[in-house]
């Protein structure tokens, strides 16, 4: 956890050091060939009598104008309860690839809208009440799953662009099998020249 707060300290501490642009906004943020993003996103979920936080810092570049290729970490906890199974947990940390195709020109624009695939290998500790009661231990699994998300990246400094998405996510975190979920998340994103 100090990890992570360490790195995002370090991303909205970055611009300021970062070579400066015109002071015309519609230079900041730019989207173009070999810019290095740092950035990330939090959410919290509510679904079906669950709820789901999730933390995801990622690093990456554009590789051409507008399209970013991203490493992701995503650290996670839910908590459901049910009148069966009584009250359960999960905690997960994942890493994997993010795919991040901009739209509109790689600069000039306010407003920049984005659509956004991921990959990700995570492992995921569940504990329930019900296996307490049985006098089994927490369950551990390594999974694979993946998302898409939309939204927009809105310029608010030289470097540095709030963003907010919608996203749909798939993963297999329960005995049950896949499990999906949807959601609204808030970030940043600090581009580097």
């Amino acid at each position: 956890m100090r990890t992570t707060a360490a790195l995002l300290l370090l991303c909205f501490a970055l611009p300021a050091a970062a070579q400066p642009t015109p002071d015309d906004p519609s230079t900041w943020a730019q989207t173009a060939k070999g810019v290095r993003i740092l950035g990330g996103s939090a959410s919290l979920t509510r679904f079906s009598g669950n709820t789901s936080a999730l933390l995801s810092p990622r690093i990456g570049r554009l590789l051409a104008d507008n399209l970013a290729l991203s490493a992701r970490v995503t650290l996670g906890y839910s908590r459901s309860t049910t009148l069966l199974d009584g009250t359960s947990s999960s905690t997960q940390l994942g890493l994997g690839p993010t795919l991040t195709y901009y739209v509109g020109e790689p600069t000039g624009d306010a407003v920049r809208p984005f659509a956004e695939g991921n990959l990700s290998l995570s492992y995921s500790r569940f504990h329930s009440d019900l296996l307490d009661a049985l006098g089994t231990e927490a369950d551990a699994q390594w999974s694979i799953g993946g998302g898409l998300s939309a939204g927009v990246e809105l310029p608010i400094a030289r470097n540095v662009a709030l963003r907010g998405e919608a996203f749909y996510n798939v993963s297999d975190l329960t005995f049950d099998g896949e499990v999906s979920f949807y959601g609204v998340g808030v970030g940043f994103s600090t581009f580097l020249y």
